[in-house]
């Protein structure tokens, strides 16, 4: 293995570390509220979380489609350069 993709590789994992452990430190701390008060019958306590995440997983499903896109293109041309 060259040193380029040692050197790529060692970015990578260090990138997939610090997201992995900022989304550990989200899911710990977005809890929303408590259970409640025992006896508290009201079923409209729990916080809506519906309409945002799905339009928040909608958009990082399209930005990261489009990187791969671009990132495709990129090598093809590259490719094509090379020949």
């Amino acid at each position: 293995m060259n040193r380029f993709m040692k050197n790529k590789m060692s970015r990578f994992l260090k990138k997939s570390v610090v997201i992995i452990g900022l989304l550990i430190n989200i899911s710990i701390l977005s809890f929303a509220q408590g259970p409640g008060v025992p006896g508290d019958e009201n079923p409209d306590n729990g916080v809506p979380l519906d309409g945002g995440v799905s339009l928040l997983i909608a958009g990082g499903v399209s930005y990261v489609a489009v990187k791969m896109r671009k990132q495709h293109l990129k090598r093809k041309a590259e490719e094509g350069l090379n020949k």
